[in-house]
């Protein structure tokens, strides 16, 4: 659980606060590219495990758990 915490909100904010003052706008918008990709990534990923799972015929459980 603590991990998990960790992980999850004391790492990012950490990265957060030291990067944070360094950052201009010019640099977000230099970094458009980093949200897109993830975001695609992601639904690529979710699309194939999808599929991958409705062509082996898995149970909706188990295609819910390979498209996490």
């Amino acid at each position: 659980m603590l991990n998990r915490v960790n992980v999850s909100l004391f790492t990012p904010a950490l990265l957060f606060g030291k990067v944070a003052f360094s950052l201009t706008p010019e640099k977000l918008l230099d970094l458009w590219m980093i949200p897109i990709g993830f975001i695609l990534i992601t639904a690529f990923s979710a699309g194939v495990a999808f599929t991958l799972g409705t062509v082996f015929r898995l149970k909706k459980g188990q295609r819910n758990f390979a498209s996490k």
